[in-house]
């Protein structure tokens, strides 16, 4: 061989056909490469427009839209550190800085996808975990010296740990609801964490299956999990709206037969009990005697007391005053309303000060109102505590909660007022939560979106 001089260049010319073999070998080297990076770019672009597919034929909601993006970021970050966009030419510094942009926000998209799902609140300390993250995928954007990207690094090391076991802890939370999305997103996440255990202890390199790091396997893996998810909640979703329009139908009947019953029993019966009372009147009249002012003043009170029940009956199918006063007065109005009637001992808390769409509003009242008459009916309660707080910002908590003989849950998902319940609070973007022991009251509680 040619060796070189010390500190100089290799003597020699090198032989063209040494180079051309060379070049042979290494594109031979890097097939399983290639083939590997185009399986996962395969499988993501499928992923990514499936995504897409879902959302455009009317999957719009929060945790749809979450895995769109997240699918989308995860794919163009896994495509920036392929073989196949660096021999593109591209492979720019700016190429390198929107790598590491994408790849610090990508944390933080599956943390939201993950609780869109179950549609909770993010907790004051998690959303400054979020700020922090989107801080430093704007910096790692700049061009710093390389110490002070060092520190960015290991700082998002930092809160990507953070972030991990904030995550699995959560994931471990829904499955134990024992929904079927549940199984989904926990072996996500833990595909996830199993595959950042290299780069966590300081050996990024020492399993990389054809030169792609285990990190991107984890996350492809995460989506595959995430995505079979989705499909659980887009199946399950179309049952309940299956067995929701049988119970609408059902729920109308019964409402009919209701109001059928209460008109029948109550102001019918007080309309012909004024009737007789006028025809009595106008016979007496006819006959020359006079009406006395007392059976008068006694046809005004039960005109008026006729007036006021089908107030009542109108109020009950749509409350007028709704729009004119706020939603925690409006619930004020109802327990009393309610207490006057039936006896219950019932507490309202909350403050005039929340804003609640119209929507929101209607919705709410509505539930309130089911818990309510379902208490009185099965719950054999002496004492109601119903709340309307504010626990976090930009979500709203409805709870009723009564010290009755309480119910089985598993075995009273399918009735009406728990359906009717669940599917009004789904259509607020929010998502309802019953707890019940026998013997010991019940506890709804309604969180939505404000």
């Amino acid at each position: 061989g040619h060796a070189p001089p010390k500190g100089g260049t290799p003597a020699g010319t090198p032989a063209i056909g040494d180079w051309s073999g060379l070049r042979a070998d290494a594109l031979e080297q890097m097939q399983p490469v290639r083939i590997a990076e185009s399986l996962l770019l395969g499988f993501l672009l499928f992923t990514a427009v499936a995504s897409v597919a879902l959302w455009l034929a009317g999957l719009r909601e929060s945790e749809y839209s979450a895995f769109v993006v997240l699918a989308w970021v995860f794919g163009l970050s896994v495509w920036l550190e392929t073989e196949s966009f660096y021999e593109t030419g591209l492979k720019t510094a700016l190429w390198e800085r929107a790598y590491a942009g994408l790849t610090a926000v990508l944390p933080v998209v599956g943390l939201w996808f993950c609780f869109r799902v179950y549609r909770e609140p993010y907790p004051r300390w998690l959303r400054a975990w979020v700020v922090a993250m989107l801080a430093l995928a704007l910096l790692v954007l700049m061009p710093w010296p390389f110490a002070w990207l060092s520190r960015f690094v290991q700082a998002w090391t930092v809160l990507v740990l953070f972030g991990t076991a904030v995550l699995q802890w959560r994931a471990w939370l829904w499955l134990r609801r024992r929904e079927p999305e549940s199984v989904g997103v926990f072996c996500g996440t833990l595909c996830v964490t199993l595959s950042g255990i290299p780069e966590l202890i300081g050996r990024p390199y020492a399993l990389r299956p054809w030169g792609i790091p285990m990190t991107s396997f984890g996350w492809a893996a995460c989506l595959a999990c995430l995505m079979t998810a989705l499909l659980w909640r887009f199946q399950r979703t179309r049952l309940q709206l299956r067995r929701t329009s049988g119970a609408i139908l059902v729920a109308h009947e019964e409402e009919r037969k209701r109001l059928a019953r209460e008109i029948h029993d109550g102001v019918l019966q007080s309309l012909l009990a004024i009737k007789f009372n006028i025809e009595r009147h106008r016979q007496r009249v006819e006959q020359g005697k006079p009406i006395e002012v007392a059976e008068l003043s006694e046809l005004i009170r039960e005109s008026q007391a006729t007036v006021e029940e089908l107030r009542r009956v109108s109020h009950d199918l749509r409350p007028e005053m709704l729009e004119h006063i706020s939603l925690i007065a409006a619930l004020r109005y109802q327990a009393e309303t309610l207490s006057t009637r039936s006896g219950l001992n019932i507490s309202v808390t909350g403050t005039d000060s929340m804003t609640v769409s119209p929507k929101a509003r209607d919705h709410l009242y509505r539930i309130a109102q089911e818990c309510l008459q379902n208490i009185l009916k099965h719950a054999e309660t002496s004492h109601v505590e119903l709340s309307l707080l504010q626990p976090t910002s930009g979500w709203l908590q409805l709870r009723v909660t009564d010290n009755g003989r309480g119910f089985d849950t598993r075995h009273a998902r399918n009735g009406i007022g728990l359906t009717t319940i669940t599917e009004r609070a789904e259509l607020l973007g929010g998502r309802a939560t019953v707890t019940s022991v026998l013997g010991h009251g019940t506890t709804v509680t309604i969180e939505v979106p404000i």
